[in-house]
């Protein structure tokens, strides 16, 4: 129970929670619940386009979320754990199924040695002799009859324990990989709701509404050369 976790590796998780906080940032900014207003360098403040941060958070959050995929890949093909549990189980079902089939066996032959007992003309000695067998039998009978009962009840307990942990290793995978995914494609659908009402708002506000937002973004790239 304690290796349940051990169906994701350290990288996947990381490279998970990785994608949840640049996601969640992403989603921040573009709801407007995170403003991005500038930064103040010795005094200089300095502007930041935030459609261009959205962009660049947007490219690293996608290297993010493709590693953590293909480490997730990775980590379906070592389910080691839940094998060996399952072989245990199988061991555990054939062992019942052989008891079963050797108590069949026994009652078959202890219903001869009866039917061969009470037949006309089985002499007094024979009679001994079938009864001795009869005794050991019925002592095999008893052994094989605990066993039958001590397989069931571990076949029962192994069984819930497999569920149990195969119930638990749903869980952990869930909260570890579905969530992650979950937040990226929400970070995605945040960015082009802000794309399109940005773009809209343009669109409605100004005559020439690609020529605003050539130069609305030029300006930045212009920034950085003159400061070169």
């Amino acid at each position: 129970m304690k290796k349940a976790n051990s169906y994701l590796s350290e990288q996947t998780i990381s490279f998970g929670n990785k994608t949840v906080v640049t996601s969640a940032l992403i989603i921040l900014i573009s709801l407007h619940f995170l403003t991005i207003t500038g930064i103040e360098i010795e005094g200089i403040t300095v502007s930041i386009n935030a459609v261009l941060v959205t962009i660049v958070l947007q490219v690293v959050n996608f290297y993010y979320y493709q590693q953590f995929i293909l480490s997730y890949d990775a980590d379906t093909y070592t389910d080691i754990i839940e094998d060996d549990l399952n072989e245990l189980s199988n061991e555990l079902h054939l062992s019942y199924s052989m008891s079963e089939e050797r108590l069949k066996e026994l009652i078959n032959e202890k219903d001869h040695i009866q039917k061969e007992f009470t037949a006309t003309g089985t002499t007094l000695e024979r009679k001994k002799e079938l009864i001795e067998q009869l005794t050991k039998l019925s002592k095999e009978l008893d052994e094989y009859g605990d066993i039958i009962k001590r397989s069931k009840d571990e076949v029962v307990k192994v069984d819930i324990k497999i569920n149990s942990f195969i119930a638990i290793v749903k869980k952990y995978k869930i909260l570890n990989f579905k969530i992650p995914q979950i937040i990226y494609f929400v970070g995605l659908a945040t960015i082009f709701l802000r794309f399109t009402i940005y773009i809209y708002q343009i669109f409605v506000v100004q005559d020439e509404p690609w020529h605003y937002l050539w130069q609305d973004h030029v300006k930045y790239f212009k920034m950085i050369f003159e400061s070169k």
